[in-house]
């Protein structure tokens, strides 16, 4: 079963883990391997626009999903988004039952 809930600071070093996967760490516009204290930071500093999920399996963070609202009043209606999972996992299926 999987669950999703808010992502918490203490999440931080499982999904460290998650980045330090060249298949998330490639597509994003970060460069690799930021350290623990740079995910601890980024977690505990969260600003109100954005929205920050965490998959888990069996208790273990398994993936990660983020959403960004446009913070201008004339950009507030787009959203950025991505997501990364385990290596273990099929693409996306962390998130949804079909893995899309």
């Amino acid at each position: 079963m999987i669950e999703v809930r808010r992502a918490e600071p203490s999440d931080a070093k499982a999904v460290k883990r998650i980045y330090e996967c060249q298949n998330a760490y490639t597509s994003t516009l970060q460069l690799p391997f930021p350290s623990l204290d740079t995910w601890e930071k980024r977690f505990q500093n969260t600003p109100d626009h954005v929205y920050r999920y965490v998959a888990l399996v069996d208790g273990d963070v398994v993936g990660e999903l983020g959403f960004e609202l446009g913070t201008s009043p004339r950009r507030r209606y787009i959203r950025y988004g991505g997501k990364r999972r385990c290596p273990r996992f099929g693409c996306g299926q962390c998130f949804t039952e079909d893995g899309y």
